[in-house]
């Protein structure tokens, strides 16, 4: 399937390793049976990623700057 790669090919050996690139066409499949992910598992182009931040989480770039905050209710 398009977007995935298989560990002994791509040279990983965890799971956490694995990168499933989501901008591919995926024949109106989607991805099932995750019903959550952690801050800081989601990293986004330029090495923006988000973390853990004061009553919420942030968004920041590859310098480390918050580019923007969400905080708890």
């Amino acid at each position: 399937m398009a977007g995935f790669s298989t560990p002994s090919a791509a040279g990983i050996t965890k799971l956490s390793e694995l990168i499933i690139d989501a901008n591919k066409d995926w024949n109106a499949k989607s991805i099932t049976n995750m019903t959550q992910i952690s801050v800081g598992d989601v990293v986004f182009a330029n090495n923006w990623r988000l973390t853990e931040a004061e009553n919420g989480i942030a968004l920041i770039d590859d310098k480390g700057n918050i580019i923007r905050r969400w905080t708890n209710g």
